[in-house]
Parts: C-alpha cells; structure tokens; sequence
C-alpha cells in the first residue's frame, strides 16, 4: 500500500487540520487530500476484506487515514484543531476525542458487504 506523505500547508491553510476533514479536495504540500486518501484505504479495506472472507483481519494506518475511510459509512460531527474527532455510526457516537494510539476500531459487515456496526475498542481488551 502506498505511504502517506505530505506536510500540512498551514501558510495557505492556518486550519489546515481541521479544514482536511470538511474539503475533500485540500491537499497537504506534496502529499493526498482526503478524497485521494479515503480512494486509497477504501479499495485496500475492500481488497482485505475479499481476500479474507470469514476470518478477522487487522488494517494499521495512522488516524487521519482511518478517519477518512471510516467517514465512507460514519457521519463527520465535529473535528478541532486540537485532534479531536468526533464520528456517528447510524446514530450512535463512534468516537469522540483524541485518538490514542493505538486507537482500535472493529467493522462488521454481512455476507452482502454491508457494514452492519462500527465499534471502538479499547486497545488493553483485545485478546
């Protein structure tokens, strides 16, 4: 999977953090904007999960990739400057702070790949 790069361009865009997660097209100096990132994690989560059919699998990325590709099925409510971010999953809050690292996230989707539930794990229950 191709690497993240980029860095924020808070010259043009003092907000740019924030700004990232409301224009889909902002994109970090020489790097992706969101809807190039979300493309990217979007047809890898799709790839694993085709490959993987009735197993448990793991994707790893940083936070503002994984927010963008949970923003596929997850409603933005809030983001702030100060990292935090606020998700909705068929009305029930996903997340709503800082994301801690690791920051765990579990998707289940039935047998027609529609996502049913989106959870937030606590890395130190995880078996």
């Amino acid at each position: 999977m191709k690497e993240c790069t980029g860095t924020p361009d808070y010259d043009k865009y003092p907000n740019f953090f924030c700004l990232q997660y409301w224009n889909k097209d902002v994109k970090a100096l020489d790097g992706e904007s969101q809807r190039e990132v979300n493309k990217r994690m979007t047809e890898a989560f799709w790839e694993v999960v085709e490959n993987n059919r009735n197993k448990k699998s793991i994707i790893c990325s940083h936070g503002t990739s994984i927010s963008f590709l949970l923003m596929n099925w997850c409603k933005l409510l809030d983001v702030k400057h100060t990292l935090l971010r606020k998700l909705e999953f068929k009305g029930k809050i996903v997340i709503n702070r800082v994301f801690k690292s690791p920051e765990v996230f579990k998707i289940l989707i039935d047998h027609k790949n529609n996502v049913i539930d989106i959870l937030n794990l606590d890395f130190e229950e995880i078996e």
